[in-house]
Parts: structure tokens; sequence; C-alpha cells
């Protein structure tokens, strides 16, 4: 067991670069993860599990020290600090007075391409200028630590240090020892936002500027004391976008904050800084004359070297008034609740961060996540939970992914069966946005927030699987004036097993849906016979989707095997299948694989799958892996020989008749494979022929065709207006 930094659960990571830090084999980088922030890599191969990374994090351990506030000031610094100061002046004053004792301040700046931000050491005080004015993108601390210890022990001159809290406890856990010239900061901080957000509001908001930027500036003052941010290119071109604007709200809303900013230990109102300071909003609730709408910095006194730093401010140019306390925090609870409580997390904070990697502008993820209105509901069988069925989880996945392809925002329509809040890792790791859970009676409330009702694939019109959810599955809580699109829905048999007395009931349903289309050739003949409705036939939903995702999902998966392997995929495995499966992987002289249905009687067939390799307790993304990877696929599973044929694999299909047989027949009369499906698993004993390659350069020019065909369909039925 690793006894290093990836004890760590990554989602209470504050990216401090601590363990970075203190590694004394260099086995650490801080690499940005796949939402753009900082995080520990641990390097095995020079990692000694010597524990001291872990045994350091402030979020492992119970190091971090917490001071009681012992006075409460509003500041406001001369007009000329004040000019090149987000609000009052505080750390401005502070480090120019320092810098003249012959100190060092470290502080955040930009990088030169102003599309990053890392703190560095300055001492003199024409480099002072760049680390004043607030940077709304978390900083990479780099070396800073080794860096501030190696002054600290060679010199007694001063040093400040400022950053977010997190950031400040992290130097003195580091330091291990209380230097006296050593003073420290804690800003208000309302969470850490994410470089790679910054950078993709960078290209939407000043990415046609040919020139470079020479200025960000966050907190610009030419309208006063507030919240404009202004980018200035070498050019002369600026542009200022408001407080209300996207990049603002994006941040305090917590959309573009770090996942351990919604369970800050530090957002409260015991500090870890000499000195915390911020903003006063609601000064004028307190203190009106020390507001002259240029800025007012609000300053809490922690420690003894905090009125050591104090009685240094009361001696520099500018005001200083005490407050009190509690009357401040009240008001802090209403306008600057850092020094109160974190941020609370937005539900589909995870989805704008999945938009921003699916290749999404930040403007698109940001109204994507935030807006609550959708393009397009899509509802059926999508929520994986312990029973659910792998391939109707992974049929909705990609009927999801290929419709956000398209542009439009997509949300999944939660049954009154499943609880959103109990959804598994796989539909959290992709970014599902779920709606509220309403009984069948209010599922009308879904129609003030989509535009368009889209059905999915699998058998949900089949009789006995879609009774128990009323008539939902067809729609009948949509509202007249909704686009409503059935994709590859499919009533499982050639026979719906619907009886009489249902077909006047729903008839008018169906007749209500704008366009529908159906998984299989019989589901085709089933609505023109009993209902008298036109359809078309079109692919299974895994056959939109990009392969890319596929391997996306592939690379996450827990175990690897070291040798080739025969994989096998039954929902319905008996001794006829097993004797199968052991013949070909004689045969073929390959290791065997097996996965098993989670859905029922998952135990009993997991044992009678005990001597084929089987693997327990898999994952989605174990089975996309052995599917990927293996040599050989036999499967009784329809959705098993669709992503045998979407990555191209040699295979057998046996026939699943419980399960229903004519989506098989569906798609072996669209690929010609009928020389790869089998009736019967003795088949497999006496066929020598069922263990050849299949001849895919005739079958993939017709697979090609066929995700063509139904992806325009699709597409135009998606994007058409309603009549």
């Amino acid at each position: 067991m690793d006894h290093n930094i990836n004890l760590l659960e990554k989602t209470n990571c504050t990216g401090c670069g601590l363990c970075y830090n203190a590694c004394p084999f260099n086995a650490i980088s801080m690499l940005e993860d796949s939402e753009g922030f900082l995080s520990p890599f641990v390097d095995k191969n020079m990692c000694t599990n010597c524990g001291i990374c872990a045994n350091m994090c402030p979020q492992l351990s119970n190091k971090s020290v917490f001071y009681k506030t012992r006075e409460c000031l509003a500041f406001v610094g001369d007009d000329a600090i004040r000019k090149i100061s987000s609000s009052g002046g505080v750390f401005g004053t502070l480090a120019n007075w320092l810098i003249k004792q012959g100190g060092t301040v470290y502080g955040a700046t930009f990088n030169t391409n102003f599309d990053g931000v890392f703190h560095v050491g300055v001492s003199s005080e024409s480099s002072l200028k760049p680390l004043l004015k607030s940077k709304y993108v978390q900083s990479d601390l780099g070396e800073v630590f080794k860096e501030i210890k190696t002054k600290l022990l060679s010199s007694e001159k001063n040093i400040l240090f400022v950053g977010c809290p997190c950031q400040v406890d992290a130097l003195k856990i580091f330091l291990a020892k209380d230097y006296d010239n050593l003073f420290t900061i804690d800003l208000f901080c309302h969470g850490a936002v994410s470089p790679l957000a910054y950078r993709k509001f960078l290209e939407v908001f000043f990415g046609d500027v040919d020139s470079p930027i020479i200025d960000v500036d966050f907190r610009n003052k030419e309208y006063g004391w507030g919240h404009n941010l202004k980018v200035t290119a070498s050019d002369g071109t600026s542009r200022i976008m408001p407080y209300d604007g996207d990049y603002f709200n994006a941040f305090l809303w917590g959309y573009s904050q770090r996942n351990c900013c919604f369970n800050c230990k530090y957002a409260k109102s015991d500090r870890v800084g000499d000195i915390s300071i911020g903003d006063f909003w609601g000064i004028n609730e307190v203190l009106p004359e020390m507001n002259d709408r240029k800025g007012t910095s609000q300053i809490l006194i922690n420690t003894m070297k905090g009125e050591k730093l104090l009685k240094i401010l009361k001696n520099c140019p500018g005001k200083i008034k005490n407050c009190d306390y509690e009357i401040a925090k009240k008001i802090a609870e209403k306008t600057n609740w850092a020094i109160v409580k974190p941020s609370i997390k937005p539900f589909n904070r995870d989805s704008f961060f999945y938009r921003l990697n699916k290749g999404d502008t930040f403007t698109q993820a940001f109204d994507y996540a935030n807006t609550g209105l959708f393009d397009v509901g899509i509802f059926g069988w999508w929520f994986e939970d312990s029973w659910t069925n792998y391939g109707s989880t992974l049929t909705y996945y990609a009927l999801m992914e290929y419709v956000s392809s398209l542009g439009l925002s997509v949300c999944m329509i939660t049954s009154p069966f499943h609880n959103k809040n109990n959804a598994s890792e796989f539909v959290k790791k992709h970014g599902y946005i779920m709606t509220e859970t309403y009984d069948f009676k209010f599922f009308y409330h879904h129609n003030k927030k989509i535009k368009t009702f889209l059905l999915g694939s699998d058998q949900l019109w089949f009789y006995h699987c879609y009774n128990r959810w009323g008539y939902s599955l067809f729609f009948d809580f949509v509202a007249k004036e909704k686009k409503k699109i059935a994709y590859s829905t499919s009533f499982g048999h050639s026979n719906p097993m619907i009886p009489k007395e249902e077909i006047p009931k729903l008839k008018p349903l169906l007749n209500r849906f704008d366009a529908i289309s159906v998984r299989e050739f019989d589901g085709v003949k089933t609505l023109s016979e009993l209902f008298d409705i036109p359809a078309v036939q079109t692919l299974d939903p895994v056959f939109l989707c990009d392969l890319k995702n596929w391997d996306e999902i592939a690379k996450c998966a827990k175990n690897t095997p070291q040798n080739d392997f025969l994989f096998s995929y039954m929902l319905d495995p008996d001794k006829r299948k097993v004797s199968a499966l052991k013949h070909v992987s004689k045969k073929l002289k390959l290791d065997l694989i097996s996965i098993t249905d989670k859905q029922y009687q998952k135990k009993e067939k997991e044992e009678i799958l005990k001597g084929c390799g089987v693997l327990r307790n898999s994952t989605i993304e174990d089975l996309i892996f052995y599917i990927k990877n293996a040599k050989f696929i036999i499967t009784d599973s329809f959705h098993g020989t669709c992503f045998a044929l979407i990555f191209r694999k040699p295979f057998i299909a046996i026939v699943n008749n419980k399960r229903g047989t004519s989506r098989f027949d569906t798609i072996s009369q669209l690929f010609g494979i009928e020389d790869r499906l089998v009736n019967s698993a003795e088949e497999i004993l006496t066929n020598v022929k069922l263990l050849t390659r299949p001849d895919y350069y005739k079958i993939s020019p017709r697979i090609e065709t066929a995700i063509m065909k139904s992806k325009a369909w699709l597409n135009n039925e998606l994007l058409k207006n309603k009549l």
C-alpha cells in the first residue's frame, strides 16, 4: 500500500505544493489535472514510501494552527497605492515598507503571456507592482517554500508572504518552525479558480486580438471600486467585462472553483495568517466615513506578529479605524462569506469542466452548467446503479455524448425510481446533468426547462417493461408544443406482448411524436401494423459515439491482463456455453476472461462462470477494456456484439432467445454477419469457420453507411423546427 500523497483524495487536494517541496527524493511533480488544477503526481520508481509528504500534508495531518482574531479594522491607503491595488492597499503599503527595510515580499504575479499565475519573491519597489491586485486564478507556488526556508536560514531580514489560507498554512507546516522574521498574510478567499478555465475564458474574451496581452486587471478601478475585469493588448486594444460577466459569475457561483474549496477548512473566523485581509464589502453599514469609493480593506489581526504589522500600518500613509468584529462577521455573512463559510458547490459544477474538456468554449460550458434550460432532455433507462444492465448505461451514455457533440445542451430526465444523489461514479464522472426527481404525476414540470424530449433506446416499449412506468415512456407528460422524438427505441421482440386494450391508449400517444425511429426492423413492422404509424430503423446509439470516447473509458479499467485472452460477455451463462468457451479458449490458446450481467442473479451466474476467469465486481470500464483488447470475443449480449463490431474484433454471437432475437436479426441483416451468429452454443464446438476473422473489408463499409444514415436522421429531427 502507498504511504505517500496518493493517500489524499484528489477532491480534497488544495494544490498547495507542500508535498512537492517536501519530498527529499524529487519523486513528486505538480501537473495539471483534467480540470486544469495543479495536483501532485508520484513517480513510483523514485518514491521510497518514506511518508514525509503524507505526514506533512495539511489535509491528511492535524498540523494546521488556527488563531482567534484579536482585532478587526478598516484601512484606506493613500490614493497612489490604492490606484494600483484592488481595494484599500493594505498589502501594497506593508510590502513597500518591508522592502525599504531590505526585506523580501512573496506574492502572486502573471507569467509573461498573462495566461497563468505563479508566486515569486521581490526585494525592490520597482518589482512590487506586478504582485499587487487580485488574481482570480490559482497560483503555482513552484519551489517558493524551499526558497523562503533558505532565506530564513541564511538571513535575519524580514520576509512577507501573502497567499490564500491553504498556501499560508502549507508554508508554515513546511517550515516546521515559527521564524520571528517571517510575516504571513492570508487572503479572504472565495475559492481557487482553474487555470484551464481562465485560459479558456481568454480565448473567448480576447482570442480574436492578434497583439499579445500586456495586462490583465481583474479589479480595474476606472469606474470605481468593484469587479471590472480589463484585458489590454500591446496595440492598445482593451476590453472590460463587468462584475456580473461570465468569468466572475462562474467563480462566485462555484463553477470554476477547485473541488476542495467547497469543504474548505480555512473558510471560517479562526485564521492561519498573522493578519487576514480582503475587501471590506458592507463598509457603509458600520463605518461609512471610511468609504470614498476608491477602495477599503478589512484587516483581521490574528497573532502577536500581526500586532507588529498593525503598528507599521499606523505609521504609514492612510487611515485606519477599529470595527466591532461581531458586527463585521454578520455583515460578512451577506457580503464576504469567505471569512465565515465555504462556497456551496453547484450541482452542475462538474459538468462545467466536463464540457470544457469536450471542447466547449468557456461561455458554452458556463451556459450549459448554469442556465437550467436545456435543448434536449433524454428519457429512458440511463441511470446506472448496482443492478443496471451495462448495455442500458452505455447506450444512454452514447446518446448523451452524441447529442451534446451537436452543440446542444442535454439533461437526463430522472425517473421516480431513482435518486440522483445516489448516482454511480460513472454517471458523475461523465458529467451527466440530472433533473429533479418527480413522481410521474408531476412529470409535467419538466416542460418548463426542456425544449425537445428525446426517448432513448432499449426495449422501452415491450409491454412487460413499460407497464411499471405508466405511459411516461410514451411521453404522456410532455406538452403539445414541445418536440417529441424517439430514437432507436425498441419493442424488444417481434411480438411486443401488448394487450389489445392497450392499443387505443397508445396510438394517440405515439401520434403525438414528431418523429420515431426504432432499433429493429420488427419495430418498424409493429408500428405500421398495430398503430398505422410510420417509422424508420436506426442503429443503437453505441454506434453513434466517437471511438475515442470508448478508448478513454477503456483506459479507466481496474485490472489489465498480462497475456492474450479470449473475452466472454455472457448475460445468461449455462453449462453448454461454458463448454463452448473452454473449447475455443483451448483451440486458440488464449486465456479466458469472463464478465456477466449484474442485473439478475449475478452471484449464481458468476458461479456458473467460475472456471472461465470470471471477473467479479467488474465495472463498465472493465467491460469496454476487455472487449477492446480481446483477441477473440464470444457473447450472448446484443451490446456485446455491437462493441465487437465497433472495435472490429473477431467474434461469435450466441443469439439470446430469452432477451429477444429481433435485435440480432436486424444487425445481422444490416451488416451481413449471419456467419458470426449461432442459435446454440453447441454449434461453436463443430463449426471451425466461426473461429476465423470476420471480413471487415466488407462489413465496415456497411457499418459506416448505417451510422451515417442514423446520424443524418437524428441530426435532422433534432435540429429542424417543430412543425
